[in-house]
Parts: C-alpha cells; structure tokens; sequence
C-alpha cells in the first residue's frame, strides 16, 4: 500500500482522533494491523507493538506468553541494534531478526517512537515476511507517531471547515476575509485533494508523505489568506509547495 494512501486512510476514517490519552482507540488502531499482518502471514505464531522504550502498546501472542515482558526485551534489543547500526557506520536501523533452532523472532523499527516484534515458526519463509511486515512496521509508526497525528488532525479540521461551509462556498455567498478558519480551508483545499487524490501508478514513501502531511497541517492555525478581487488566495509560501511531494519517491522493500 502506498503511504499517502495509507495516510488518507487514518485521516478518513478519523484515527487520528487518539490523540494524548485515547490509549484504547490507539490500541485497537494498532490491533488492526498487526492481525491482518497475522492473516496474511503463514507460520506466525504471535505479534506485539512496543514504544521504543519498552512500554506494551498492543499484542496478539498466544496464551501463556508474557505482553510487557516481551516487550520490554524487544525494546532492549531494539536499543542495543541501533547502538551496533551506529557504531558500524550503517546509519539508521531497520529490523533485526534472530533465527533459533524453532523458528523466528524479528523486530523492526516503527517510526522512531515504535517497534514492531514477530514470532514465527521455523517453516517461515522470510523473504515474506519482510516484504509483509515492513509496510505495517511504517503504518503502525503513523498511528503511534505523536506528530503524525498531530499533523493529521490539523489537516481533518481543515477538511471539516470547508465540508461545513462548502455550500455558502459554491454558491458564492461566503465573503472571502471574514473568518480567517474559512480563508485557511478553502485555500488549502487543492494540495490537501492532491495528497488524498494519490493516483495508483503514483509512489510514496513513509518518510516523504509524513512530511508533506506536517506541511498540509502548517496551512491551519492562525493562517489569515489574501483575498484578491474577492478570492481567496494561496500565499506565496503555499504556492511554492509543490504538489508533487504528496507523491514522493517510491520505496519498495526488498
């Protein structure tokens, strides 16, 4: 799935409304994803999302096992990969995986806030499950991703306003320059459906469509739009923002 689609997705159906203490709308967000990565995963056994510092955000592992233990020990071994990624020079960390004589445990980085830790029998076959579980390791670091959401509920307000007053807007009986919200909606209107509007032949990568989000959202708060000849302008900070980088460079794990 491209990522500002998958973007589209949480800002459309409103998960970005856990924002702060809405810990179970982001529990059952995250327990989405990790169970349709268990459906189309044969041999995995068990699935958990961690904060990077340890803390259990969601799990589907088999009875018996332990949420806040496992997670703590991935986080650990989270921290421990990076430290050895840095000092090899390899830059940022990805995943890691530990093969044992029964089977499989991989963890992989969920935005910088987040992990993301599968247990799997031994039949696994990996190359699968990287190719499955990177995209969901990206979109469970949307979700749990403080700014992302933050920047997701910048731009749903914007969306609100302008379905609000789209009527009075169309038929031109809004006056343009009396309510600066308004003025902010309408002139964002065209890059926030270019970002929506992401064609199928179009790429995206995690990293781009979380960027041109945080720009979508700088076009609310206290944005007062020109108004010329009665129209509500772009500002030239708006204008120069290209439409492309909702669409950024493809990525495609290997």
């Amino acid at each position: 799935m491209k990522y500002s689609q998958s973007i589209s997705r949480l800002i459309r159906k409103g998960r970005n409304k856990f924002v702060g203490t809405d810990l179970v709308n982001l529990e059952q967000a995250v327990l989405l994803e990790i169970k349709q990565l268990r459906v189309g995963l044969p041999h995995v056994v068990g699935v958990l999302v961690a904060s990077a510092d340890g803390l259990l955000i969601a799990h589907d592992l088999p009875v018996g096992a332990q949420p806040e233990t496992f997670a703590a020990m991935s986080a650990a071994q989270l921290g421990l990969a990076q430290q050895i990624a840095l000092a090899a020079g390899g830059g940022e960390f990805h995943e890691t995986i530990t093969r044992a004589a029964n089977g499989y445990v991989a963890t992989y980085a969920a935005g910088s806030g987040a992990l993301l830790t599968i247990v799997a029998e031994s039949e696994l076959n990996v190359g699968r499950l990287h190719h499955e579980a990177r995209p969901v390791a990206a979109r469970v670091g949307e979700i749990v991703s403080p700014e992302v959401r933050v920047a997701g509920n910048e731009v749903r307000k914007l969306m609100a306003t302008y379905k609000e007053k789209a009527d009075l807007i169309s038929i031109g009986a809004y006056q343009p320059g009396s309510d600066p919200a308004i003025d902010a909606a309408i002139a964002a209107r065209g890059p926030i459906d270019s970002f929506l509007k992401q064609g199928v032949t179009e790429p995206s990568s995690a990293e781009g469509a979380d960027q041109t989000l945080g720009q979508l959202a700088t076009l609310g708060g206290t944005f007062e739009a020109p108004v010329v000849d009665g129209v509500v302008e772009m500002t030239p900070a708006q204008a120069a923002m290209p439409l492309h980088d909702a669409i950024p460079a493809l990525h495609i794990p290997s």
